[in-house]
């Protein structure tokens, strides 16, 4: 009978104590597995089983894999997050909803792809808040169209009673759409939908105004100010960067820019642009670091990749060429140490 390997009884044990039931992540996870799953981009299997491995045997090619998969992660979940995004600016919500949720299925933890769901589902509310509204600013023309007929018929027979019961029953409806109106437009105020916000809000003020009113459409006026003046910030920062190459600082605000949970899809072009000259800039310094490299100037290849790596870390390519120069520069250390 043959008994596992001390490796592998160390996974067993380390499974079996982490509270595992089967050996199914054990199985696997061999390297044909992952790069199986990468080749299906997903992206979940494969750092869940690595970052297992990392724990148990913490060695080298473990961590090198581990790191390599993490960048593929990252591309992968910045592409998927931009191109929901894109489809949610044209209103495609069957082919957002289904990149969204392959997306996530093949990467669950996709920070990107996390804040996409959150504004696919804040869009899908203020949709169908927006048509609910819709309907009432309908009725409420409409009971406003009611009234003034009634009236201009209440001129003509001043004693007739079922006009005048026509007229306090339109204008009780009024009230009550202008107390719903209200409703409406706070929980819009508070969810950052101004311009629902600001419909709702006027109407409600035209038919019933109230001291809560006014304070509402003042706050709203001071909040979309604020928000107005933030995404103007960030528009003006990026287009300043990309006339001036500054791609240091339109890499800071990309990220001021992803922190936000919905913004302007002309912001998204914006980023693409920054994101684009990054990667025309990250390759040429890529060639450049190899001439120097290639001269046996393995320090400087080394600081040139790492300067590019602050513009784009997940560069697939630039973590390669850093370790290998790491790889040679421990070698050359070691051959001067071994000199008599």
């Amino acid at each position: 009978m043959k008994f596992p390997s001390a490796r592998l009884r160390i996974v067993i044990m380390t499974l079996i104590l982490s509270g595992c039931s089967t050996f199914s992540q054990l199985k696997l996870g061999s390297q044909e597995d992952i790069d199986q799953w990468l080749e299906n981009d997903q992206y979940g299997h494969a750092l869940s089983v690595l970052t297992l491995q990392e724990k148990i045997f913490n060695d080298e090619e473990t961590r090198r894999n581990l790191k390599r998969v993490k960048i593929k992660a990252s591309q992968y979940d910045r592409k998927q997050a931009a191109n929901i995004r894109k489809l949610l600016s044209k209103e495609k919500w069957d082919e957002a909803i289904a990149l969204l949720n392959s997306s996530i299925q093949n990467h669950p933890d996709g920070k990107q792809l996390l804040r996409a769901q959150k504004v696919l589902q804040r869009k899908q509310r203020q949709h169908t808040m927006n048509l609910e509204a819709q309907l009432l600013l309908a009725k409420t023309e409409w009971l406003s169209k009611n009234l003034r007929l009634y009236q201009i018929m209440l001129l003509a027979d001043p004693q007739n009673q079922s006009t005048k019961w026509k007229i306090a029953g339109t204008q009780h409806e009024l009230k009550s759409s202008a107390d719903k109106l209200q409703i409406f437009g706070n929980n819009a105020l508070r969810k950052k939908e101004y311009d629902l916000a600001d419909i709702c809000l006027s109407t409600a003020n035209r038919l019933k105004p109230t001291k809560e009113l006014n304070e509402s459409l003042v706050l709203l006026e001071l909040r979309s100010r604020k928000t107005a003046k933030k995404i103007k910030t960030l528009s003006d920062g990026m287009k300043k960067a990309l006339k001036k190459n500054d791609l240091a600082q339109g890499r800071k605000l990309i990220a001021e820019l992803e922190k936000m949970n919905d913004y302007p899809f002309e912001l998204e072009k914006l980023k693409q642009s920054i994101i684009n000259n990054i990667r025309i800039k990250v390759t040429k310094i890529l060639k450049e670091g190899d001439i120097l490299y290639k001269n046996g100037k393995i320090e400087g290849a080394k600081t040139v990749w790492e300067n590019a790596l602050k513009l784009e870390p997940e560069n697939e390519q630039l973590h390669d060429r850093i370790s290998r120069a790491e790889r040679a520069l421990e070698t050359l250390k070691e051959l001067k140490k071994s000199k008599p």
